[in-house]
């Protein structure tokens, strides 16, 4: 609950290695053991009448469930080269038992159904496992009902789907933090004021950041601080602040070791030197974003969204200035680079965020790129 993730993810891994739980099959053995898991967690959702009589799970496998799902909760910015593979593994263990013996049976299907759509490609087995969640939640338990409504709401917000009817009730979001669910607390609160500023909505991301910031100074919850940090950058991005924001994105980028919280901080400050005018510094930092994310690995889509957005916002005002200074050869090489990375910037998000007034219309781009976008393709 310090927000220390890496060590925590140690602690997991010993804490599983005492309860029996062999996670070093060597690089063939974690192959072929994934991809029964693959088959077997596919299997079950799709083709329920293949499934078997089970026992009861005893002691040590609730345990161990319950040990999973705490461990994936951070492996997503901590270890996301482990995350899925090790989501896949544990719910491939699922098998063994009697469902209904698992006394959280419905935290562990939530946390499958919002895990899952984290991955950025697996929305329909996510929805699967919601539902399931929906029947086995326990609703007289404001923790599992946050739960359930934190994982919905990433699956919802992921998969496109930016309707208020998934926002959590603030009341229960408070419930929670005085249970102590503060990563639950900090992502969901993280991901809503994200989706506030993209929809225009300041006055509520910053009732949300300012709950971030309250976070981190009664708990010293670092995960706090650094989801604060990189949704005030965000929010001074698109109010246009840029000088103040490019001070706070440069005291994110120097905090954090997590890999994934690496990629996000270049990302956001490249964007902010596009807008600012800044392209070389610009470049230079995507340079940077780019070897980080090549020695982190396997990172969920989510992550490089920033970077992504910033090569296209780059490549746009690029092109623009080509166009203004008449250089057609610069043009048309300008033209087609922010073809590819206009390309990148629509799949970055799996889906097109879309309301239930306006099906599936897309979040409306800064007005920077409205502006530049015409004048681009003169």
């Amino acid at each position: 609950n310090r927000g220390q993730f890496l060590e925590a993810i140690d602690h997991f891994d010993q804490a599983l290695a005492l309860l029996g739980v062999n996670e070093n099959r060597g690089t063939v053995g974690n192959a072929l053991h994934l991809g029964h898991a693959f088959i077997t967690v596919f299997s079950n959702i799709y083709l329920p009448g293949m499934r078997r009589s089970r026992g009861e799970a005893s002691e040590r496998e609730r345990d161990v469930f319950e040990l999973r799902i705490d461990r994936a909760r951070i492996q997503v910015t901590a270890d996301p080269g482990r995350f899925l593979p090790d989501c896949l593994s544990g719910l491939h263990e699922l098998r063994r038992v009697d469902h209904s013996s698992i006394e959280k049976l419905g935290w562990l299907y939530a946390a499958a159904g919002g895990l899952f759509s984290y991955a950025g490609i697996l929305f329909g087995v996510s929805a699967r496992f919601l539902d399931r969640g929906h029947e086995a939640i326990n609703r007289e338990d404001e923790r599992e009902l946050f739960f359930l409504g934190l994982m919905s709401f990433v699956h919802h917000l992921l998969s496109g789907d930016w309707d208020e009817d998934h926002e959590v009730d603030p009341a229960l979001v408070a419930e929670a933090l005085r249970h102590g669910q503060l990563w639950d607390v900090a992502t969901y609160v993280g991901l809503e004021q994200n989706k506030l500023v993209h929809q225009g909505r300041f006055q509520e991301a910053s009732q949300d950041l300012e709950l971030l910031m309250k976070m981190q100074d009664l708990y010293a919850y670092d995960y706090a601080r650094s989801t604060g940090l990189f949704s005030t950058a965000l929010l001074r991005l698109e109010q246009g602040r840029l000088d103040e924001d490019l001070t706070t994105a440069e005291e994110y980028v120097a905090s954090f070791d997590e890999p994934a919280l690496n990629i996000l901080g270049p990302g956001t400050k490249a964007q902010i030197q596009v807008r600012a005018g800044d392209f070389e510094g610009a470049h230079e930092t995507l340079e940077r974003e780019a070897a980080l994310h090549e020695s982190a690995g396997t990172l969920v889509p989510f992550h490089g969204n920033p970077a992504i957005r910033a090569h296209f916002e780059l490549d746009v005002a690029e092109l623009e200035a080509a166009v203004r200074e008449e250089r057609p050869a610069d043009v048309r090489s300008l033209r087609r680079r922010a073809a590819r990375s206009g390309s990148g910037s629509r799949t970055c998000t799996a889906r097109s965020p879309r309301t239930a007034s306006a099906p599936r219309t897309r979040a409306r781009w800064p007005s920077f790129l409205c502006t530049n976008i015409p004048n681009a393709s003169a």
